[in-house]
């Protein structure tokens, strides 16, 4: 028995989304894929929702109807300072918006080591560091982290922040060993996050054993 009714995925046809757009299915009888241009061929137990995150009413709009939200969504990697503000600090209060108007209970966000990015590699903090963002995309990813407390504290929806280092089909040097996060490991990771019965408000590392 699926654990959800409808899970809607932002950014669903990035590298991970994809990936993720594959790996929940067994979680949800509706999966939404969210994104920017039609995706085409969609499976039976797929929909799609084809909106820009800086379009506030369509991203309300998108989030009707589901029970939990996968957050991938926004400015892949640092870039200029209006996209990442557009895209990925509107858009996130859009999407807290969406879910505080119509009812969904949980989200799952891509955060960043670039949040963290500043503390030296030999420090091996925790999760309660104090943050020290990298770039403005290391920013945007603090931003979302405290909204999400915000709207934990404020109205009791739950989020799970995954603090995602590197993550691509295979590592591509020694240095990306030591913070790789797989493919499969990252679909286990959401998964986790999506069916755990309580999470509160938790950040959590991403980070291939």
């Amino acid at each position: 028995m699926p654990h959800y009714e409808r899970i809607l995925i932002t950014g669903a046809a990035g590298r991970l989304g994809s990936e993720l757009r594959k790996g929940l299915v067994p979680l949800a009888k509706t999966i939404r894929l969210a994104g920017r241009v039609p995706f085409g061929d969609l499976a039976p137990h797929e929909e799609e929702a084809v909106f820009d995150l800086a379009d506030m009413e369509a991203t309300i709009a998108a989030t009707r109807d589901c029970d939990a939200i996968v957050h991938f969504g926004g400015a892949p990697l640092e870039c200029e300072w209006q996209t990442i503000l557009d895209s990925s600090i509107r858009g996130s209060y859009h999407i807290y918006e969406g879910a505080r108007k119509h009812g969904v209970k949980r989200v799952i966000y891509a955060s960043s080591v670039h949040a963290i990015g500043y503390h030296e590699v030999e420090a091996h903090i925790g999760v309660d560091a104090p943050v020290r963002p990298d770039s403005l995309y290391g920013v945007s990813k603090n931003f979302v982290e405290s909204l999400s407390r915000l709207y934990w504290d404020k109205f009791g929806i739950e989020t799970v922040c995954l603090r995602i280092f590197s993550s691509f089909p295979e590592p591509a040097d020694r240095r990306m060993l030591w913070s790789y996060l797989s493919f499969a490991d990252c679909v286990r990771l959401v998964e986790a996050s999506l069916t755990a019965p309580r999470v509160g408000h938790t950040i959590s590392f991403g980070i291939s054993d």
